[in-house]
């Protein structure tokens, strides 16, 4: 859930951006937008504290996160900071201490957060692997998602729809699966 909720937030985030660019607007989102879309996953974060903590926990988590992450935006570290479309990427060092310092700062609200709410180790562990995890998966998505969106958009047309038939045969044996057990194990009895 908390995945589905940090996709849709960092889809809105990129589509705004780059529709911007694409009007060839210079800086054109506003500078308080990336606050909004900061304080938008500490929401998701809150929500997950919430659903697997307690609805207290969920309330600071996703508030001091919320405010961390904002507090890390205004250094201009947001993913869509680094986002360059259509250039070759770079493994530059500003990505990594961008996703260091979003996760430093979801680390640091939820050890705040379990220390207000007073909800033992469980709440504290919670807090700590939560932020560790978001840390690292900010970092893989921001060094890796550049390189597979160029070698995309270089893919010469034919690669791409042979690739795209993969995925999509793939896709469909994956969901037959469930019959096929479904199938073979009344044909076992």
């Amino acid at each position: 859930m908390v995945g589905v909720g940090l996709g849709i937030v960092l889809e809105l985030e990129f589509t705004h951006v780059t529709l911007d660019r694409a009007r060839e607007q210079s800086h054109a989102y506003d500078q308080w937008f990336p606050f909004v879309f900061g304080f938008l996953c500490g929401m998701v974060f809150g929500l997950a504290g919430a659903l697997l903590i307690g609805p207290l926990f969920g309330l600071y988590f996703g508030l001091l996160s919320g405010i961390g992450l904002m507090a890390v935006y205004a250094f201009r570290l947001s993913p869509i900071d680094a986002y360059q479309p259509r250039v070759k990427p770079q493994l530059r060092p500003r990505e990594l201490i961008a996703s260091a310092s979003r996760g430093s700062s979801t680390v640091l609200a939820g050890a705040i957060a379990a220390l207000l709410v007073h909800n033992g180790n469980g709440a504290l562990g919670f807090g700590l692997l939560f932020g560790v995890v978001a840390g690292t998966v900010s970092a893989i998505i921001s060094v890796f998602s550049p390189f597979v969106e160029w070698w995309a958009d270089n893919l010469p047309a034919r690669r791409l729809g042979a690739f795209g038939t993969m995925i999509l045969l793939v896709g469909l044996i994956l969901q037959s699966v469930q019959y096929w057990v479904v199938l073979l194990n009344v044909v076992v009895q």
